[in-house]
């Protein structure tokens, strides 16, 4: 009685514990691509631009690049990522990591995320894009709707713009970018989901305690004596 009772109980540990897993479903993080290891983002220019391709996988997707402004040319640095079916693209922070800039105040770059990577060059197909502070080093949240795919989708990534107040200042600087990405939740709402499992476990403890009860029920009865 007692290994059956002992079997039960590491059964109902284990359920447990994964579903915890489950649910708490921890993030991972990973440097997905690092100018400063991989090269620039972009290895041509148009018309034969070649930019890297970069694949998303569940936690957060981290790149890690150097951007700078001279006169009238910017290091945009656009680069396409790929989220698979299943996905959920839930956030985009943009962070400026180190700076340096002349003759130059109120240095701002205009990060964008499209649809469509020639979108880039014709300012076109952007769900979102925002100025960043160069000078404070600010992180941004460039949005925060999750955009789920049904299907591989494949979207672009661009500094499209810079801004200074003088018209001869330039600055370069580092940057680092997290695309946080999930799985995308099951068709089931999750209160109906957690309410069916603690039925479960409930039915569970009664069967067990239930039979705990008769087994020492059993033990209590004298047998017949034996002639």
């Amino acid at each position: 009685m007692y290994k059956t009772t002992h079997k039960k109980n590491r059964l109902l540990a284990i359920l447990i514990t994964s579903i915890l897993w489950i649910f708490s479903n921890p993030a991972s993080s990973s440097v997905i691509y690092d100018e400063a290891v991989s090269g620039d983002l972009m290895k041509y220019y148009p018309p034969n631009a070649l930019s890297a391709t970069l694949e998303l996988q569940p936690g957060a997707n981290t790149v890690l690049g150097h951007s700078s402004y001279i006169r009238s040319w910017i290091d945009s640095d656009p680069f396409f990522i790929v989220l698979n079916q299943g996905l959920v693209l839930k956030k985009v922070s943009y962070r400026v990591t180190d700076a340096n800039y002349v003759d130059a105040s109120q240095v701002r770059t205009l990060v964008s995320l499209m649809t469509d990577y020639y979108g880039y060059f014709l300012g076109e197909n952007t769900i979102a894009y925002d100025w960043v502070d160069i000078t404070t080093g600010n992180s941004i949240d460039l949005f925060l709707s999750a955009l789920p795919t049904s299907e591989s989708t494949v979207f672009a990534f661009a500094q499209q713009g810079f801004s200074r107040n003088s018209s001869t200042g330039g600055a370069s600087w580092n940057y680092s970018i997290d695309f946080e990405v999930s799985e995308a939740p099951l068709e089931i709402p999750e209160g109906e989901t957690l309410s069916l499992l603690i039925s479960g476990f409930i039915a569970l403890a009664c069967v067990g305690r239930r039979r705990t009860g008769n087994s020492e029920r059993s033990a209590d009865k004298p047998r017949p004596r034996i002639q």
